[in-house]
């Protein structure tokens, strides 16, 4: 269970990162950054006081996995519905002024996964000081989501593409909270060990990245291949 926590963590970084470089502004992406980091930084004292048993209990409790599950369809069917939205945008359709107010938030997902990694953060730093390390995770949190956005708008330029992989990503994210809700059936009895299996992460990471980067690069060539034959 705990593995699958960190792929629905990872994959709402993913999708928040994407929804990020949706948007051009300089001070949109400071803010969402300086939002994170502070969030980070002000949610230190209650990662803190968090252990493994009360972890393991939560993951454990059907009645919070539920509720968590729910949340992220709903998340998941917005990021999907904001995708087909701003991209009817680009070709010229009027957006609705609430929607566009709402398409420029990430999510409330992603500060329940900056918080779990943060827990899983203090977990391994734990003995320097907690203040520091927050300050560190803090300014890690805001390189991240500058670099990583800036880095996604680097390798896929066109904003449509990549507003139709967030659509994607956001289909993925139904698919998640399935498993996220089907994988809890009798779970008040079954006691889970707390242990990350960091060699089954590590293959699932290679496998996805892997295939982004050979669709990136098997899309490429067929636009190049497209440009060929008009300019012929």
């Amino acid at each position: 269970m705990e593995l699958l926590i960190i792929f629905v963590a990872l994959h709402v970084l993913l999708n928040s990162i994407f929804h990020i470089s949706v948007f051009s502004k300089r001070r949109y992406l400071l803010l969402v950054a300086f939002v994170g980091a502070a969030f980070c930084y002000i949610a230190y004292p209650y990662a803190i006081i968090q252990n493994k048993v009360s972890l393991g209990n939560l993951f454990t409790d059907a009645v919070w996995i539920n509720n968590l599950s729910i949340i992220y369809t709903i998340e998941s069917l917005l990021a999907a519905f904001m995708s087909l939205s701003l991209t009817k945008e680009a070709f010229g359709t009027k957006m609705k002024r609430w929607i566009k107010v709402i398409s420029y938030l990430p999510g409330l997902m992603i500060f329940g996964a900056l918080f779990y990694f943060e827990i899983i953060f203090f977990f391994n730093f734990h003995s320097f000081e907690f203040s520091t390390l927050a300050i560190l995770f803090s300014v890690a949190v805001a390189i991240f989501l500058i670099v990583g956005s800036l880095g996604v708008r680097y390798l896929i330029p066109e904003k449509d593409l990549r507003l139709e992989i967030r659509f994607i990503l956001g289909l993925g994210g139904l698919m998640l909270s399935v498993i996220l809700n089907s994988g809890m059936k009798g779970a008040g009895n079954v006691e889970f060990p707390f242990y990350y299996e960091w060699q089954a992460l590590m293959v699932f990471l290679s496998i996805i990245i892997g295939g982004s980067i050979l669709g990136f690069v098997y899309y490429h060539l067929r636009l190049k291949k497209r440009l060929q034959r008009i300019k012929k």
